[in-house]
């Protein structure tokens, strides 16, 4: 009897061993484990990959931006400037006047500190974006009845923001993150499909008596791309 007590006491103190080293085991080096870490789709450390951060903590803009640009394989966009990748095509053939278009194209467009703005256009098409990471980001929407419009992609819905933006036919817009230090990662759909002949570079007029008061001088001239022709 005495044999077999000292055999379960060397067992249960073997145990805690095993489970002390199972808890480091889940440990990054900072010596904290992270309610929230998940492996990341084909393996590897979230941490590592710049996926995973501790809660209440807000990401490093600079690393996710490169991060993001490096994943998706990013690329400069002229003109307009940010961004940019395609996602999708429409294989659905779409009539537009003369004119056969994909019923929708997709892209992944992202403003960073290096490129905080999405300088004026104006699409023949529907454009719709939604935010998938970072934000907030300052939309302007101009008609050609000289009304301008001020929205925010963000995740902040009390204090106003929209998770999604619908930038409509024919409207000119721009946009820039609010802090352009920043960074945000947008999902655009446009439908039908972009095509390099729906699209046009040109600042929009605002007449004086429709100028509204949030708009401050100087932010049309801004926004405009230097290589706009």
């Amino acid at each position: 009897m005495g044999r077999l007590r000292r055999e379960r006491r060397g067992g249960r103190g073997r145990a805690p061993a095993q489970r002390r080293g199972s808890r480091r085991s889940r440990r990054h080096r900072g010596g904290r484990v992270h309610r929230d870490h998940r492996r990341v789709a084909g393996g590897g450390d979230p941490c590592r990959s710049g996926i995973c951060h501790p809660r209440g903590m807000t990401p490093d803009a600079p690393s996710r931006a490169e991060y993001w640009r490096r994943t998706l394989q990013l690329e400069p966009l002229p003109v307009e400037s940010g961004w940019w990748a395609p996602r999708s095509r429409s294989e659905l053939p779409v009539t537009e006047g003369k004119d056969t278009l994909a019923a929708h194209n997709s892209i992944y467009y992202l403003l960073d500190a290096e490129r905080p703005v999405n300088y004026w256009h104006r699409l023949a098409s529907d454009d719709i974006h939604v935010l998938i990471e970072g934000g907030p980001v300052e939309y302007l929407l101009a008609t050609d009845a000289g009304t301008i419009e001020r929205h925010v992609l963000g995740t902040n819905v009390d204090a106003g923001e929209q998770p999604m933006v619908v930038c409509p036919a024919g409207t000119t817009k721009a946009l820039r993150l609010i802090d352009p230090q920043g960074y945000a990662l947008i999902g655009s759909v446009v439908t039908p499909g972009w095509a390099p002949d729906r699209v046009s570079f040109v600042a929009p007029v605002i007449p004086d008596d429709r100028h509204p008061s949030w708009l401050e001088p100087g932010t049309i001239a801004a926004l405009t791309s230097p290589d706009a022709v």
